[in-house]
């Protein structure tokens, strides 16, 4: 499977969802034009320390981004988003950040909008996937107007973090309308296969994460520490070849990158992600 592929940058920034660190931005733009990624995703903070940015914030922040990949010569895949479609009092300004983002992010080439959901609001059962999967639906046929394909993220401490939840999305979304960005690490932490998700989901798979977790850690852990059981593709339980054999039996061809949003040394783990992925998956 020789194909190209990218890294997510996020801990270049600091690795949460309140930073503006263009100087670790530049820095991870540049790693990964030296390492040899073809592309890279970065978030897109439409909220910062809890509240909505302005026009001119939101604006230039994603200047700067636009301006980073035109300077190093590496594209960008995405940019990753957040929204919570399922507070009734701001559904339509949710709805209209992901529309708004991905009209901008569409005039640079960007054909792909990952989202995590509702973050924060967990529960056992599946009622509120399958709300997010219509209300997902709607915001995902105007995305489209702009050629840029709406892909929910499973997550954990979310409704969108187990097998069940993920199949009552699925059940409930538009697959013309929405799709799915196949996060390995976080479907594994949710309790489910990855190769199995993979297997079911490789039709409506649009983007893809590699991301490994420990899972020995990630059961000894709580609260925040759960994410420090993620690890870098290839030092965890994922089975990675599994995983590109059933997107590959589905003829996938979306974006692949690796991905620690964890790591303390975020270069390092971009090396050793590509080392892997060239010797060891060999894509």
């Amino acid at each position: 499977m020789a194909r190209e592929i990218g890294y997510c940058i996020f801990t270049f920034e600091g690795g949460d969802w309140t930073n503006d660190n263009f100087e670790g931005l530049d820095r991870g733009f540049a790693a990964a034009r030296e390492l040899g990624y073809a592309y890279v995703e970065v978030p897109s903070y439409v909220y910062r320390a809890g509240s909505a940015r302005s026009d001119f914030q939101f604006l230039h922040r994603m200047g700067r981004v636009f301006a980073l990949s035109e300077r190093h010569g590496v594209p960008l895949s995405a940019i990753f988003a957040a929204a919570d479609l399922l507070d009734d009092d701001a559904l339509e300004e949710e709805a209209d950040q992901l529309v708004v983002l991905a009209r901008l992010v569409s005039t640079i080439g960007v054909r792909y909008l990952p989202v995590t959901l509702s973050m924060g609001r967990t529960g056992e059962g599946t009622d509120e996937a399958a709300r997010l999967g219509e209300r997902m639906s709607e915001v995902g046929r105007r995305t489209l107007e702009h050629g840029v394909k709406l892909a929910a993220h499973p997550h954990i401490d979310c409704p969108l973090e187990s097998p069940a939840q993920i199949a009552a999305f699925g059940d409930a979304a538009d697959p013309e309308a929405v799709w799915l960005a196949l996060d390995t690490g976080h479907v594994l932490a949710g309790g489910g296969d990855p190769v199995e998700i993979a297997t079911t989901y490789a039709g409506r798979t649009a983007y893809v994460h590699l991301k490994d977790l420990d899972q020995a850690a990630y059961r000894g852990a709580a609260g925040r520490d759960k994410y420090l059981a993620f690890r870098d593709p290839g030092k965890g339980d994922v089975d990675f070849p599994g995983v590109l054999a059933a997107l590959e039996r589905a003829g996938f061809d979306g974006p692949i990158l690796a991905e620690n949003d964890m790591s303390p040394d975020p270069r390092a783990s971009m090396a050793q992600a590509y080392a892997y992925v060239r010797d060891e998956l060999r894509l």
